[in-house]
């Protein structure tokens, strides 16, 4: 956790073009520390494909390994530098391997570069494409984890800033994969925006004060960034007296305010009603 970052001592002009590779390192940096159960795992079960099907896993989670911005490129399939790589161990070493493209700023990207030097120009341009396509072909020496791990599932999730699901970009993405492999794979998305509030539920159901610590700068981070949902309004604490308030109704399609010059804020908490038609009273 960059807690320069929270406090706000790292500048919006030497770090704009790493401001998405820091809220992935701050974030999944932190989830490495913290139990599955109550970091990554509710995180990714909120995300789902663009046909509303969630993300889930049919294993009990052992171990949870690790692999920040590896180099991806194996013989056959596309060249890749995913954000993150996570591998979820069941019994008996089954891992279901998670691979994680994450945005804050900045767009997908859609360019070509470096598939023409290597040869491969069937090679899907598309980002998200590439990387889909990417992770069919990783093993577990890839990402330098134990050769023991078995690979029975696979996964691509898509992290941005979207209030909703950005349909568009993963369509687009879908269709180059297909037309590049003459096959379909889902790709996963969910929202910064949701994790606020799993962390909330997560602080308040633990007793550890270390895992608080990191909840709490987590949470704090996001709310630094605006990264949430709406979480209301807060409650109104000035309230006019009627001399300086008035709406008036004037015509059927013709609506006049005059709002108040000064909004002082009486002893008195006082309650009007309104009126159509007529003025407040």
């Amino acid at each position: 956790m960059t807690i320069a970052e929270i406090r706000g001592k790292i500048s919006d002009t030497n770090l704009s073009e790493m401001r998405e590779d820091l809220l992935t390192s701050d974030i999944f940096g932190s989830f490495r520390y913290l139990p599955p159960s109550t970091g990554v795992l509710p995180f990714l079960q909120t995300a789902k494909t663009i046909d509303g099907r969630p993300f889930a896993l049919d294993m009990e989670v052992q171990h949870v390994h690790w692999s920040f911005w590896p180099w991806l490129n194996r013989k056959g399939y596309s060249d890749c530098e995913p954000d993150v790589v996570i591998g979820l161990e069941g019994d008996e070493h089954r891992t279901h391997v998670v691979m994680i493209e994450a945005k804050y700023w900045s767009p997908k990207s859609n360019s070509k570069e470096g598939d023409d030097s290597e040869g491969k120009d069937d090679s899907p341009g598309d980002q998200l494409a590439k990387e889909l396509d990417c992770l069919q072909g990783v093993r577990p020496t890839d990402l330098k984890w134990d050769s023991k791990l078995s690979i029975v599932s696979r996964d691509l999730v898509f992290v941005t800033e979207h209030v909703v699901l950005p349909r568009p970009d993963i369509s687009e993405s879908l269709e180059a994969y297909r037309l590049k492999n003459n096959a379909e794979s889902p790709i996963y998305w969910t929202t910064w925006r949701l994790l606020p509030r799993i962390i909330e539920r997560q602080i308040a159901g633990t007793s550890d004060v270390y895992q608080r610590n990191v909840l709490e700068d987590m949470l704090q981070l996001l709310r630094r960034k605006a990264l949430t949902m709406f979480e209301g309004i807060d409650p109104v604490t000035t309230y006019f007296p009627r001399e300086k308030f008035a709406f008036y109704f004037s015509g059927p399609k013709v609506n006049v305010y005059k709002w108040p010059r000064f909004s002082p804020i009486p002893e008195e908490v006082l309650a009007y009603r309104y009126r159509r038609g007529a003025h407040a009273r």
